[in-house]
């Protein structure tokens, strides 16, 4: 069984991008998205203009597809 996923910097990223997915007609399998994603980089980078001040590559998983 294969899936398709997709990743997001930050958690409000993740959101965004899943409003976006769906407002396109898809419908995410809902095991596959807006949580950490475990495999995305474990090195924090700084984040100019945020409050957060770090993000990480592919830190949150936005939602897939089976």
């Amino acid at each position: 069984m294969s899936f398709t996923q997709f990743p997001a910097y930050c958690r409000e990223e993740a959101e965004e991008e899943a409003a976006m997915i769906r407002a396109a007609g898809a419908a995410l399998h809902s095991a596959l998205g807006l949580c950490l994603n475990l495999w995305g980089s474990q090195k924090a980078l700084p984040t100019p203009h945020s409050v957060y001040g770090f993000h990480t590559d592919d830190a949150w998983l936005v939602g897939g597809f089976k």
